[in-house]
């Protein structure tokens, strides 16, 4: 289908039936997924992201205070 002729229909469709038609697009629900595990884990250590912050304003200090002088 090409969008220049409009945004087709979203419908929902029982699996077997035709999945398209004119002007409308038939999503066929599956339940082909499934959540085993979720595992959560930080990015950083929370002290490398002070030393981080902390090393990124102490540079942003001293590169501005050299262009005002």
């Amino acid at each position: 289908m090409r969008l220049s002729e409009g945004v087709p229909d979203l419908r929902s469709v029982r699996e077997g039936r035709p999945a398209a038609g004119r002007g409308w697009i038939g999503l066929t629900p599956r339940a082909a997924f499934q959540t085993r595990d979720i595992t959560r884990r930080p990015l950083m250590p929370a002290w490398l992201a002070l030393l981080l912050a902390s090393g990124l304003i102490v540079g942003g200090w001293l590169r501005e205070g050299r262009r005002s002088a």
